[in-house]
């Protein structure tokens, strides 16, 4: 698990996933350009990122499908900052 203050990233028990959740912070679902969006709701938008199933959902979290263990920090850190770019945080 990794815990910035600004959010954590720890592994999800109901899906072989890992999870990002922001503190304080929603997502602007439009601002999302960086991944290849498969679908979209209001509430949740799913793409492929990095080759990873990935749902961001309005609310501020984002579950990374699919990732090992290993993986995650790495690619948890490329999303962040990825979402920051584009002023995906709000």
């Amino acid at each position: 698990m990794t815990n910035s203050g600004v959010y954590v990233v720890e592994p999800c028990a109901s899906a072989n996933a890992y999870e990002i959740k922001f503190k304080d912070k929603k997502l602007n679902l439009d601002n999302i350009d960086f991944c290849d969006v498969l679908a979209k709701t209001n509430i949740v938008l799913v793409g492929k990122y990095y080759g990873y199933a990935v749902s961001f959902y309005e609310s501020g979290r984002v579950m990374i499908k699919g990732i090992k263990g290993e993986e995650a920090p790495k690619i948890s850190k490329k999303l962040i900052s990825d979402l920051e770019k584009s002023k995906v945080l709000v």
